[in-house]
């Protein structure tokens, strides 16, 4: 659409992911953290005139095929492969000058906005009884990372097409696939919407990139991702909404404008204060990270609709179109879940760029600046950095708060500006002012201030001649001795002890770096320095040092033109094969599961989480533990120590997986338990029990056993019974439980027979567990008389 500015680097982004694959690009706006963005000066205004007291809605069900009938409630989408899908052409009803005009990948078992959630709901799209209302289908290609996404959907077999655009059914008779409208989104770019034109969403955004999906929204321990790292969509009355748009919407809805009401694409975000934030810790997990998104990366109007509903799908669903994860919706509409927050608690957010200061403010031509200050993100390529009028010939992209440039040709002050946008013209809306930051698309240009002055120097006796350059590194290991600038002094003669060096690293070091000045080398006009350095990051991430340089007349310069790229210290499995013996039921004490070796040599306990699959049916809760053991010069050398108590004898391998705070797993399955049968041990009296032939006994003990495993439960135990003597009848026993310490559980065998005969019987008692041990008693008589 429009030719981004010349960005050489994009560091330190997140983008959101769908099956591994991301949804746009992270520099994208509705991937851009706004966290630290500063409040619209109307804000309060603009919440007021919502609604203070109005609470978040959650406008998304469950999806249960067991739900005959019930109509899905959110957004669905479906996941084909586009490459072997065949593509279907739809034919575009309403908004053809507004679509793409393409065949879509249609699943055959496509699932419809409005649909029931045990299949189609076939009254057509619309807003009669029983439709499908907004009708929309959502396809996400996952081959190519394109989706398609349409409006006002018609299937072949429905009986009406959606309403046109004088609100009228007309019957739908040629069996073919309609819709209002069609766009494709290519996610692995930053694509928008020509200016003016709609999209399947009325802000002409994509409707996949902002719903809050259960396949990111659900705990990691629920089968999640944990977080959700884009915007999300929401809603207004049109009472509250402007005739206009603001990037990244591209498209107006016709509405009465106010002084506090927003125009689409405005972004709205959740207040981080502690009154916010005691409401979200009492939430259930769910529900917590969809706050914690809202406080990073906000709401995005998309839509006329009900005051503070943001979308969500109702499942998430696999490559084979499955349904993978469902929502728990007694924790998203809990009393203390989303609907706990009311519009009070948010902020309008104003995201226009914002500098604050330079790092140097006079220099030459060439010289390499950074630009400090807020809203650097969510540009999607599209910023640029002006001196006066003349862009910056290149910029290199740091954070949200800072950029790099490199001074273009220039005289006199000029005001150092940053634009977030590039310029484009509305041809398609009927009102001028439609784009509220026309005549850019983006989120417009920097304030003029003083602190965006820049001084062009007349001449420089050092000139900075420093190559761009990325040196590797790992976190907690010295880089040894790098250059980190070179420069030229018009001095041939200059002395090495003129000059002072100093660096700000830009990240935490450990220790005391070293930094110094050497020599080169000399032409017959300048001499040759280079500023060397060694470090130790204390963590991994990219960093651009800043290298300042002054001599002895008071000449100085900057550069930020050698990147350091600290990579996480390796994680090494050192386990030794061990097999532990043990015993069903018995604790097996706490042993080493596992040692590695992190490459970092300051790791600490508290840098490690672990988990521990144990591969087997275990008692109670299990503990485990992280020690680091000792450290060498070049890493630290750790275990890994637990204990569990296994149910069931037999031989079980866990599995250990490691993780460090910076992303470094480790998985180790080298220590095996071999769990012994607990012993059966017969405890009972000998006895001789009196009886009457002919006469059932009643239920007498036969026998008493105790089990080494303390949980042993009496379904564990079968028993075999030779009464001695002749019976008439079904003899009947049963096992019950006596007692249970914490090292054994007590029973005994009760038994009701009649004896046909007189006489003295001996009672033989065979016992045996699930696992196999076995016992036999022979303790009990019977004397029968007659």
């Amino acid at each position: 659409m429009c030719t981004p500015a010349e960005v050489l680097e994009q560091r330190q982004l997140l983008s959101s992911t769908l099956l591994g694959q991301s949804l746009f690009p992270a520099d994208n706006p509705w991937n851009q953290d706004i966290s630290q963005a500063p409040v619209a000066a109307n804000s309060a205004a603009i919440i007021s005139h919502i609604g203070s007291s109005i609470r978040l809605h959650p406008d998304w069900g469950e999806d249960n095929p067991a739900n005959t009938g019930d109509p899905l409630y959110g957004i669905p989408y479906n996941v084909v492969h586009g490459n072997s899908t065949p593509k279907i052409n739809v034919i575009i009803d309403n908004y053809p000058d507004e679509s793409d005009l393409v065949a879509v990948p249609i699943p055959s078992q496509a699932v419809l906005e409005g649909d029931y959630q045990s299949g189609p709901n076939l009254n057509g799209g619309g807003y009669l009884a029983n439709q499908r209302g907004d009708s929309h289908l959502i396809i996400w290609d996952q081959d190519n990372s394109i989706a398609y996404e349409l409006y006002g959907v018609t299937r072949p077999a429905d009986p009406t097409l959606f309403p046109d655009d004088n609100d009228v059914e007309l019957p739908h008779t040629d069996g073919l696939w309609h819709a209002a409208q069609e766009t494709v989104w290519n996610m692995k770019t930053n694509t928008f919407r020509t200016l003016g034109a709609t999209s399947a969403d009325a802000a002409g955004l994509s409707i996949l990139a902002g719903l809050a999906r259960p396949d990111e929204a659900l705990p990691v321990s629920q089968g999640g991702q944990g977080a959700i790292t884009h915007a999300l969509r929401f809603t207004l009355p049109r009472g509250d909404v402007n005739p206009q748009y603001v990037y990244p919407a591209s498209h107006k809805v016709s509405v009465t404008a106010g002084s506090t009401n927003l125009p689409l694409g405005s972004r709205l975000r959740l207040a981080n204060n502690a009154t916010v934030n005691a409401v979200i810790n009492t939430m259930p997990p769910q529900s917590q990270i969809i706050a914690r998104a809202m406080q990073k990366y906000g709401l995005i109007l998309a839509d006329i609709g009900s005051a503070m509903y943001i979308t969500g799908t109702s499942a998430s669903v696999d490559a084979n179109n499955q349904i993978s994860q469902t929502w728990n919706v007694n924790d998203i509409f809990a009393s203390n879940g989303l609907k706990a927050l009311t519009a009070g608690n948010f902020e309008v957010v104003d995201l226009r760029p914002i500098v604050t200061g330079l790092s140097a403010t006079s220099g030459a031509a060439g010289t390499t600046i950074t630009i400090t200050g807020q809203n650097f993100s969510g540009a999607a390529g599209h910023l640029s950095v002006l001196f006066g009028t003349t862009p910056a010939t290149t910029v290199t992209y740091v954070n949200d708060t800072q950029w790099t440039a490199v001074v273009p040709a220039g005289t006199g002050t000029v005001s150092v500006t940053v634009q977030s946008g590039v310029k484009e013209t509305d041809q398609i809306s009927s009102s001028p002012n439609a784009n509220v930051n026309a005549p850019i698309f983006g989120y417009g240009t920097s304030v003029v201030t003083t602190a965006s002055q820049y001084t062009y120097a007349s001449s420089a006796d050092l000139v900075n001649t420093t190559p761009k350059t990325t040196v590797s590194a790992v976190e907690g290991i010295n880089t040894g001795s790098i250059t980190l600038a070179t420069f030229t002094d018009a001095d041939p003669s200059a002395l090495l002890s003129a000059f002072k060096a100093s660096v700000i690293w830009g990240g935490t070091v450990v220790g005391s770096p070293v930094v110094s000045v050497a020599y080169v080398g000399k032409t017959g006009t300048t001499s040759q320095w280079k500023v060397v350095g060694s470090v130790v990051y204390a963590k991994p991430g990219t960093y651009v040092p800043t290298v300042k340089i002054s001599d002895s007349d008071g000449n100085s310069l900057q550069t930020t033109d050698t990147t350091i790229r600290v990579q996480d210290a390796v994680l090494t499995d050192t386990t030794v094969a061990t097999t532990y013996a043990t015993t069903e039921g018995r604790t097996t004490g706490t042993v080493v599961l596992a040692t590695f070796t992190d490459a970092n040599p300051l790791s600490t306990n508290s840098d490690f989480s672990v988990k521990v699959n144990w591969n087997g049916t275990v008692i109670g809760t299990p503990t485990v533990s992280v020690i680091v053991v000792s450290r060498t010069a070049t890493a630290t050398l750790c275990k890994v120590t637990g204990s569990a108590a296994y149910a069931n004898a037999g031989l079980y391998r866990p599995t250990v997986s490691v993780f460090d705070v910076d992303g470094s797993t480790l998985t180790s399955s080298k220590t095996s338990f071999k769990v012994a049968d607990a012993a059966l041990t017969d405890t009972t009296v000998a006895a001789t029990l009196q009886a009457k032939r002919l006469l059932a006994t009643g239920n007498v003990v036969v026998a008493t056993f105790s089990d080494a495993n303390p949980y042993a439960s009496s379904s564990d135990f079968t028993a075999t019974i030779n009464w001695g003597g002749a019976t008439t009848g079904t003899p009947t026993w049963s096992v019950v439980l006596v007692s249970r310490t914490t090292s054994s559980s007590t029973w005994k065998v009760v038994g009701n027979v009649t004896y046909t005969a007189v006489g003295t019987f001996a009672v033989t008692v065979n016992m045996a567990d699930v696992d196999g041990m076995k016992l036999v008693s022979k303790r009990i008589k019977f004397q029968v008389t007659g």
